[in-house]
């Protein structure tokens, strides 16, 4: 049987997103319909609460990561696409911490200079 994107993405045990980095926090403007199956917390949560991401990082792991998106803004800022990988531990909604391996590219965003 061959799978549209659409219907093969939410069987992965992936989670894509895009999402805008500032300030060494990242605020999300999509994420896939997997979120919900790894981490039972719907997608909207983490797209209308700016905060919620982060407040889920396991407190150990966010000196790390923030200082990781520090860089990647920085890197963007002068003209580069940089890519990143982080490990780290982020919170599901029954209170156990999953390890996540987050890889992803900077995308400038012609539209809007991003």
């Amino acid at each position: 049987m061959l799978y549209t994107a659409d219907q093969l993405l939410p069987r992965l045990p992936i989670m894509p997103y895009v999402a805008t980095v500032d300030a060494g926090n990242m605020f999300f403007n999509y994420i896939g319909l997997s979120f919900n199956a790894l981490y039972q917390i719907e997608p909207d949560t983490l797209l209308n609460d700016a905060a919620f991401w982060q407040t889920h990082v396991h407190p150990e792991d966010w000196p790390g990561i923030e200082a990781a998106l520090h860089h990647l803004q920085e890197q963007a800022t002068q003209g580069a696409s940089p890519s990143y990988k982080h490990s780290y531990r982020w919170q599901g909604a029954d209170g156990v911490y999953h390890w996540i391996l987050d890889t992803g590219r900077w995308v400038h965003d012609a539209d809007t200079g991003a």
